[in-house]
């Protein structure tokens, strides 16, 4: 809960006593008030101290005590905030800022929950006070409070559910087992606060004699085959139970089958490429499934931007699927510019009654070989001795080539007295070396070998002893 309101009190009175002749006329005296806008900043909370699943409500008072309106007046958070984070509304950094008449001023009232982080069982907010024209004593446009944060206890119960009958509410035999619900909740004086179970037969987990505060739940079901909503926030009170409900679905996959293929296993640069894409779908009609073709941005990877695609394209109208229908869609692709460079062409799609294509949404993909490029590569095999020391060259030993994706062998070379090796006429690709001997590869300093016309990646691969 998050809310300001804001309240203007007209004139702020001055009490000015005139001295004649070293005798005083008036009751006090006080200082004439400045000619130009001149602002000062007070804050203060209802309560000393709060729990941690309190609502905190602030009255900041912002003065003007010039003879001139005070234009775009902000508030600009400093320093570390803990534990209270309101909105600002009209006075927040990004707003253009409120109108201070002449002597007035302005009560903004704030509220907010007690909120993460709280830093050393604190809460604190603080910021300063500034206008459009620059303020001749900006030392009291700043304000501070703060106040103790106690963290009492109460409980958290969590149901994940699959709702078999349709009716939106969770029913006995409903609850879906094995999601994993972790929880990140307050920061205490001991730190932060995190709480991992699964749930069991019947879809609950339980976190009791937890501190109040916020949490925000995340939930994690590669394991079940469920979908599960990302996230839930909710707050924790003193001596309660808080019971959030969450309503999985079973993918679209289940239903949904898609199959994608080249026409030929290898294709030449220049060439026209065919796809076959099949698409079977095995439950409730689909008016509408698209298609979205994607990768990592490499270049050898094809999209469905192109004419080809017809129904498929990116864009385009996509195809209906009867329920139990089986539906064969035939694209034709130019060959990317850049698989020539790298060795291989791929495709990877993803299909859905949606264009953001959920969580759920069945994929498929194909690869095929563009052979002909070769390259000249050469690296070194050191012993690793840390990252500040440089390795030491290993004479002597046998390397060998790989082919990350198909995994076949293509050339073998023994180590130089520099622990250097060599491969020419190398087809481009992916690769990865093996190591021939008592001898362990350090996989935090090594990557796989890219082979790729114009862009070479051959790091040195460093090794260790095995043990």
């Amino acid at each position: 809960m998050n809310s300001i309101v804001l309240a203007r009190v007209a004139a702020v009175t001055t009490a000015v006593a005139l001295v004649v002749g070293g005798v005083c006329t008036g009751a006090a005296s006080a200082a004439e008030p400045p000619t130009r806008a001149d602002l000062q900043a007070t804050i203060t909370l209802d309560k000393s101290s709060y729990d941690s699943a309190d609502i905190v409500h602030a009255t900041l008072t912002i003065k003007n005590i010039g003879l001139t309106a005070a234009e775009g007046v902000k508030v600009v958070r400093t320093g570390a905030m803990s534990g209270f984070f309101p909105v600002l509304g009209d006075l927040e950094r990004s707003a253009a800022g409120v109108r201070i008449g002449p002597r007035s001023e302005y009560v903004a009232e704030l509220s907010a929950k007690v909120g993460m982080p709280v830093l050393a069982n604190r809460l604190v907010f603080n910021g300063d006070v500034r206008m459009n024209t620059s303020d001749d004593t900006p030392a009291d446009n700043k304000f501070e409070v703060a106040a103790d944060v106690t963290f009492g206890t109460g409980s958290a119960r969590v149901i994940v559910y699959g709702d078999a009958n349709h009716n939106d509410g969770f029913d006995d035999g409903e609850g879906v087992n094995g999601v994993v619900v972790h929880l990140v909740g307050p920061n205490t004086a001991a730190g932060g606060r995190d709480y991992e179970t699964a749930t069991g037969p019947t879809g609950e987990a339980r976190f009791t004699n937890i501190p109040n505060g916020v949490y925000r739940a995340y939930y994690t079901d590669y394991a079940t085959g469920w979908l599960v909503p990302s996230q839930d926030d909710f707050t924790v009170e003193l001596g309660r139970e808080v019971e959030i409900v969450r309503k999985a679905a079973r993918p679209l996959s289940d239903t949904l089958a898609a199959a994608v293929a080249f026409d030929q296993d290898v294709y030449a640069a220049g060439d026209t490429v065919g796809i076959t894409v099949t698409l079977t779908n095995t439950g409730d009609a689909l008016p509408v499934v698209y298609a979205e073709c994607s990768g990592m941005g490499n270049s050898s990877e094809l999209y469905n931007t192109t004419d080809g695609w017809g129904p498929l394209e990116h864009g385009a109208s996509g195809v209906p699927l009867a329920a139990g229908e089986t539906k064969v869609v035939q694209v034709t692709a130019p060959l990317p510019a850049g698989a020539a460079s790298v060795g291989f062409v791929t495709v990877g799609c993803r299909f859905g009654p949606s264009r953001t294509m959920a969580n759920g949404s069945p994929s498929a993909g194909d690869r095929a070989e563009v052979p002909g490029a070769v390259v000249d590569i050469s690296a070194r095999l050191l012993r690793d001795n840390g990252f500040s020391t440089p390795g030491t060259p290993i004479a002597g030993v046998e390397v060998h080539l790989r082919n990350r994706d198909t995994n076949e062998l293509v050339a073998s070379m023994v180590t130089d007295e520099t622990g250097r090796f060599s491969f020419t006429g190398v087809p481009v690709g992916y690769y990865k070396p093996e190591i021939v001997g008592p001898w362990t590869l350090v996989t935090n300093r090594w990557m796989e070998f890219r082979l790729v016309v114009g862009n070479l990646y051959v790091p040195d691969v460093y090794v260790l002893p095995a043990t």
